[in-house]
């Protein structure tokens, strides 16, 4: 019996796997949100953004730098991560939104819903990429050229975590 070896892109799917577990409270605010006293709602609402501008959208602009790129050498098709770059676009737009939302004159009956959508755009966003793109370069890297590409995201990631500024806790 021969034991399978690891795919190329394991260790990005694990981070989506890291990720992901701690999205899921993007629903769970979302339940909760309402029956909370509001200065405790706005204060989950605050540590939640905090970790979507410092842990998602960094994720997401190494993707854009760096995976996004080796995708579109691998299918020698430029330009065709512009739907997943849209996504990231309207992640960080609803991201905003969401921030501009828990502001303390306003009404916090719109968030859920906000939060519940900016839940599905995700969980779909990261199903695609694990799904389609990255079975790409699982055939067309070699682990050592995958680990070259992750290490590239990860320093941006790093880079671009350091330049947002802190949310409010």
């Amino acid at each position: 019996m021969t034991v399978a070896q690891p795919l190329p892109t394991e260790p990005l799917r694990a981070e989506h796997r890291a990720l992901l577990s701690q999205l899921g409270e993007l629903e769970r605010v979302a339940g909760e949100l309402l029956t909370l006293p509001p200065d405790v709602a706005r204060a989950r609402l605050r540590r939640l953004i905090a970790f979507l501008r410092h842990h998602l959208l960094p994720h997401a602009l190494a993707e854009e730098k760096v995976l996004y790129r080796a995708v579109e050498a691998a299918m020698s098709a430029p330009g065709a991560m512009a739907t997943m770059s849209a996504d990231h676009s309207e992640i960080q737009r609803r991201i905003e939104a969401l921030d501009a939302a828990t502001g303390p004159a306003s009404a916090l009956s719109s968030v859920p819903a906000m939060l519940y959508g900016l839940s599905a755009i995700v969980l779909l966003h990261f199903r695609k990429e694990d799904e389609v793109l990255l079975p790409i370069l699982d055939q067309a890297l070699s682990h050592e050229d995958a680990m070259q590409l992750f290490q590239q995201m990860a320093a941006e990631a790093g880079e671009s975590s350091e330049e947002q500024p802190s949310a409010p806790a």
